[in-house]
């Protein structure tokens, strides 16, 4: 092709290269052949070289513009700026990719040599090689699969819907098992509001003792499932009379809802946590005994997505403008939430202190959702972790 000049444009890439990618994509995705992939691609960039190169799909760096140099001196211009930057320098995983590309004026010669043509299409390579290394990296692929195993929600709808679709698709799951129809919810003004979670107040300051962090595993999901907190066991006052159901028979929260206690009905999102916690046990129970890289990676997306299916239910039912909000049981969650939290402090706070014989006064210095932040007082790191492990089997005693 002859060209008189060059202009930066938006970038296009070609057909080629798009072909090239997408065959490199199915020899590591799908045939788990990274080195095939890699064999393929320099290949067809070998091919591309020994072959005119369309120059309007090449990637080259915006900074050249058309007024900083004369057009019939582009391709000299473009090769200098190149050499400088990347002198003795090959392509490797970090290195910075250009995401521009230049078009071919009208006329004129071929802009360019096969050493700048080359190094533009090492960058295009580049461009192609590293998000499928980073892929493979973060796991991208494996995380969705376990994602949509898990949920029963498509991939495609993974990617481009939100989180309230995956416990929907749970719920509708177990509704079909228990004969249960869901109710068309039309959507509201989303202007009603709950109590969220605890925030105690931090002690500011700088501690250079041992500070110990008393977590909550899972909180929200483990209140939903002892309180058996769910739509088809939210009762009214009016309920409650007309069942002639005893105090034994139901509990009311601390922010005043009832529901049924799970010796009568178990309702369907505990029911939905239970199996997601419990697979999540087991998943990370097989990830700690397995041996093939490959299937730790497996292991571990399943059980990353059980936890994150497992945290999602009760911001679904909190979600005002959602597909089934119900205030009652995400307000009553924060409730018992901020009523453990404030019994963890003054536990923590009247179990460890001078008076019951211990060296010093625990004081919890912060505190925020499931957790507290405790300073025992002791300056051995060992000390501070056995009294936080006690206390922590002592938590378990108590919930």
């Amino acid at each position: 092709m002859d060209c008189k000049g060059l202009e930066t444009v938006r970038r296009d890439n070609s057909p080629l290269v798009a072909n090239m990618i997408n065959t490199c994509l199915q020899k590591l995705l799908i045939n788990r052949d990274p080195d095939g992939a890699v064999t393929y691609a320099k290949q067809t960039i070998s091919d591309l070289l020994c072959n005119k190169i369309d120059i309007s799909q090449l990637v080259i760096t915006k900074e050249l513009a058309k007024t900083d140099y004369a057009a019939k001196q582009a391709h000299v211009e473009l090769a200098n700026k190149m050499k400088k930057r990347d002198a003795g320098t090959a392509p490797k995983l970090g290195d910075r990719v250009p995401y521009v590309i230049i078009q071919a004026g009208k006329g004129g010669h071929t802009a360019g040599t096969p050493q700048t043509r080359r190094r533009l299409a090492v960058y295009c390579l580049k461009d192609a090689y590293l998000p499928l290394r980073l892929l493979d990296k973060l796991m991208c692929l494996v995380n969705y699969m376990e994602m949509a195993r898990v949920t029963g929600v498509s991939l495609g709808c993974l990617l481009t819907r939100g989180q309230q679709i995956k416990v929907m698709s749970q719920l509708l799951r177990k509704t079909r098992q228990k004969n249960f129809i869901i109710p068309t919810y039309h959507g509201g003004q989303g202007e009603d509001q709950f109590e969220g979670a605890t925030v105690i107040e931090p002690k500011k300051g700088y501690y250079a003792d041992p500070i110990a962090t008393l977590d909550f595993s899972s909180l929200y999901p483990s209140i939903m499932m002892a309180h058996n907190l769910c739509y088809t066991t939210l009762l009214t006052p009016q309920t409650i009379t007309k069942l002639e159901l005893t105090p034994d028979q139901y509990s009311k929260t601390p922010c005043g809802n009832f529901f049924l206690k799970s010796s009568l009905r178990k309702g369907l999102l505990p029911e939905i946590l239970e199996n997601l916690l419990s697979a999540r046990k087991q998943a990370k129970n097989d990830l700690k005994k397995e041996t093939d890289e490959f299937k730790k990676k497996v292991l571990d997306g399943r059980q990353l997505a059980l936890k994150i299916s497992a945290n999602s239910v009760y911001g679904f039912t909190g979600a005002q403008v959602g597909k089934l909000p119900c205030l009652e049981i995400s307000s009553s969650v924060t409730a018992y939430g901020r009523t453990m939290i404030e019994q963890t402090k003054q536990e923590v706070e009247h179990k460890y202190c001078i008076a019951n014989g211990y060296e010093h006064d625990a004081v919890v210095i912060y505190g925020d959702t499931d957790s507290v932040m405790v300073k025992f007082g002791t300056k051995e790191l060992k000390e501070a972790m056995a009294l936080g492990t006690r206390q922590k089997q002592f938590f378990k005693r108590f919930h």
